[in-house]
């Protein structure tokens, strides 16, 4: 079980890795939330997966198990939040298809698409 909980927990920090890179590399910040967001929830979940594999006692699966449901309860609220924060930030800012311009008015009372 040692080798699976390895290689498990290995696949898990691997992700966390490529949430570090999207972080870095991508340049909109609701693409680098939604990298960040999504790969480490997965990486996190894995990496604990590997860990209770390793070590396999009911105390490590239960506060395994605890941190992953936790953390998939918060990541989502955080990130909606923190993308919300910086739409509302940027009013500047051009999306394809802004759905939300009806919803908010951004600072200032000047809406992106040059309405009063």
């Amino acid at each position: 079980m040692i080798w699976a909980g390895t290689v498990v927990a290995t696949l898990g920090a691997l992700l966390c890795l490529i949430a570090a890179v999207g972080l870095v590399r991508l340049s909109d910040p609701l693409s680098r939330l939604q990298a960040v967001t999504k790969a480490s929830t997965l990486g996190l979940a894995l990496s604990l997966t590997g860990a209770v594999l390793a070590l396999p006692a009911v105390d490590v699966a239960v506060k395994a198990v605890i941190v992953v449901v936790f953390y998939w309860l918060v990541a989502p609220v955080s990130g909606h939040l923190i993308g919300r924060a910086a739409y509302r930030t940027e009013p500047g800012r051009v999306l394809r298809v802004d759905e939300a311009v009806e919803h908010f008015d951004p600072p200032g009372g000047e809406h992106p698409d040059g309405r009063a």
